[in-house]
């Protein structure tokens, strides 16, 4: 069985046991008379879950922060820099808690002044999201210049990469495009997701560029592109895990890669790669709920080494 659904199914039982724990125990201690110590262990733990429960659907979604983060580019003389935001996985309903948590996210991105803003896929769970969407990217266009590419869920619900396209944002999907931060040149290649195939020709299109950058959504290719002369390697799908256990983190990434780049940076040769835990939550059927995986912005300096 898949490492993976086993820590869903271990966190399935423990939050559905312990209320049938202290269910059987409450019913001993009504025959006997008294409440016994098992039953006040287990009712215990029953008020610990609930208010673990109401921290992750009613807290931790809305609790969206800047991640800080410098990397160094040797070639680059030490007086240049370049501020880059990424968001992730906005997954955008037209809820009562999706609002707020948007218009964090863009003060925290104000507060950043970036130079560029990437974005990298899953904009929509419904289509009453679609004006909150274009709002939003909107909103961020006035900051700085956009660069997207799609999710895995815009593969079958393509009316979010439709509404960043409206906004005049650069989507690109197997393309490339090259953009100048104070003189130099910052190369960008968007690959569909988890196909690695047209890598080699966008890479060539971009060669010429002082930093060559990967946007795709998921981590799956990491390894591919370490392998090739890139500098930096932007994803987000996991969403961290949206739910993760103290000392192990990640319960489910719907990756191939499983946890090896669940959330946060890596560095694999001279690759920095960087998992964002991302803005949303998953759509569906899927509990809207975080725990220990606080919804994020990316904001990445980069500074010259020479």
């Amino acid at each position: 069985m898949d490492t993976q659904l086993i820590g869903v199914v271990l966190v399935l039982l423990v939050v559905v046991s312990l209320p049938l724990f202290a269910v059987r125990h409450l019913f001993t201690s009504w025959r006997k008379g008294a409440v016994t110590r098992a039953a006040q262990f287990f009712l215990f733990l029953c008020v610990i879950e609930g208010a673990l429960m109401a921290w992750g659907f009613l807290v931790e979604p809305g609790a969206v922060s800047l991640t800080h983060l410098e990397h160094v580019i040797p070639e680059l003389p030490r007086d240049w820099t370049c501020r880059i935001a990424q968001l992730s996985d906005l997954h955008i309903e037209n809820d009562a808690d999706t609002p707020p948590r948007l218009e964090r996210a863009l003060g925290l991105v104000a507060s950043f002044q970036p130079d560029l803003v990437f974005l990298t896929g899953d904009y929509l769970n419904r289509r009453n999201g679609e004006p909150l969407l274009e709002a939003f990217v909107r909103r961020l266009a006035s900051m700085a210049p956009v660069l997207a590419v799609p999710g895995n869920w815009e593969g079958f619900f393509p009316l979010g990469l439709d509404v960043v396209q409206r906004t005049g944002v650069t989507v690109l999907d197997g393309t490339t495009r090259t953009v100048e931060v104070r003189g130099r040149k910052i190369g960008v290649i968007g690959l569909p997701v988890n196909d690695v195939s047209p890598l080699e020709r966008l890479e060539n299109e971009v060669a010429g560029a002082n930093v060559r950058v990967v946007l795709t959504h998921t981590p799956d290719l990491i390894d591919d592109c370490a392998a090739r002369p890139l500098d930096l390697y932007f994803c987000g799908h996991t969403h961290g895990g949206q739910f993760r256990l103290p000392w192990y983190g990640a319960v489910i990434t719907l990756t191939r890669s499983g946890k090896k780049y669940e959330a946060g940076p890596y560095r694999v040769g001279r690759l920095l790669a960087y998992t964002s835990r991302g803005l949303g939550m998953e759509g569906a059927i899927a509990p809207r709920v975080r725990f220990l995986c606080p919804p994020e912005v990316l904001g990445l300096t980069l500074v010259g080494g020479r």
